[in-house]
């Protein structure tokens, strides 16, 4: 392990994972360098911003990667509201909370799932995948924010499990096979989110074992022949 560390400042909330796939620390050593959160959330704000120790091999790579990686968690965010917004509709803002309150506390119809969150997950992307939305999933779980991370257990009422772990999604469509060059910024996520297939995918079908990438990187992707 490379003994020589320096620190840097986080001004946005978000998890270790994350901020690996960024960086491209390793996440253990990421855990052994900042202990002090445990629950491998970084709680960064603009006014409290947090510390985090790092080799100082992966400093200036944090310099270059932080406004893209905060720029990716306000579009995170952005499109979280979105999908809010689009299955609440109000004529006021009062309306719209009432309405939002409504939901979160009566819409349990469909299935009970029990989510494990992987990495690289978000809220909205787990919404998708059951057919719900990020408010329902916080008011089934006693969520006051939409921070998660890796290994949480969720309760999500929605589609059943099995058909969410199926490759081809929601559709009926053949699978074709596409194949992606990772560029500089790439992430898992952005790459997954920008293809429509989750994280998971794109790791199993190039067997991968960590959210690591490399510029010009060949990465096979399963698309269902309806999103093509």
């Amino acid at each position: 392990m490379d003994w020589d560390i320096d620190t840097v400042s986080v001004t946005e909330t978000m998890s270790f994972s994350y901020f690996s796939s960024f960086v491209g620390i390793d996440d253990a050593e990421m855990t052994f360098l900042n202990p002090q959160y445990i629950k491998k959330i970084i709680p960064g704000t603009k006014t409290n911003p947090c510390a985090i120790r790092l080799p100082q091999k992966y400093v200036l790579t944090f310099v270059e990667k932080e406004p893209v990686m905060y720029d990716s968690l306000h579009k995170v965010a952005t499109a979280d509201s979105a999908l809010i917004a689009n299955n609440n509709p109000s004529s006021t803002q009062t309306t719209h909370t009432q309405t939002q309150t409504q939901t979160q506390t009566t819409n349990t119809s469909g299935t009970k799932n029990y989510h494990t969150v992987k990495s690289g997950e978000t809220l909205g992307t787990i919404a998708s995948m059951y057919g719900t939305t990020t408010s329902s999933i916080q008011a089934w779980n006693n969520m006051s924010s939409t921070v998660i991370y890796p290994g949480q257990k969720l309760i999500v009422y929605g589609k059943s499990a099995t058909t969410n772990n199926t490759v081809s999604g929601t559709n009926n469509g053949s699978l074709k096979t596409i194949y992606y060059t990772v560029k500089q910024g790439d992430t898992l996520w952005k790459i997954a989110n920008a293809n429509g297939v989750s994280v998971d995918a794109i790791k199993k079908a190039n067997n991968l074992t960590s959210d690591n990438l490399y510029v010009g990187q060949k990465l096979k992707i399963h698309k269902n022949s309806r999103q093509l």
